[in-house]
């Protein structure tokens, strides 16, 4: 079964790379090329295994999340996205919004958390692609 047929626009899927995961929806599916228009969720750095039992009210996770929501959207290969389960994607939400509320006050530092993010996500990107030259060649 192609990926094409296991998944759904509106699916949350993520890609993973190392430690870190970024949540997306999937918007489209270009199946003449085998790519996932996605829009980005949220960046998750470290011990991944473990995300079910992370406690997201604790400060030191905002460390470990970023906020993706108002960046850009990505055409990435199928084939390195897996399907996200809700039991792990709802506490990622959840603590993003949490996050969120006390920096809308103050909107410089909403603004630097935005750009780190969005760096994150590139080096994320440009990472995954090195790791798999092969399958960004098609």
């Amino acid at each position: 079964m192609s990926a094409s047929t296991e998944f759904q626009p509106n699916q949350i899927l993520y890609l993973q790379h190392q430690t870190t995961r970024v949540y997306a929806e999937l918007i489209q599916i270009v199946p003449e090329r085998q790519l996932g228009w996605v829009r980005p969720l949220a960046l998750v750095e470290g011990a991944l295994v473990e995300i079910d039992r992370l406690d997201w009210q604790q400060a030191d996770f905002r460390s470990h999340l970023h906020d993706l929501r108002q960046g850009s959207d990505l055409l990435c290969p199928l084939s390195l996205f897996q399907m996200a389960l809700d039991v792990e994607v709802v506490p990622v939400l959840m603590a993003l919004e949490t996050f969120k509320q006390p920096l809308e006050e103050i909107a410089d530092l909403t603004s630097k958390i935005h750009q780190t993010a969005h760096q994150r996500l590139q080096k994320f990107v440009r990472d995954l692609w090195q790791t798999h030259p092969q399958v960004f060649q098609n």
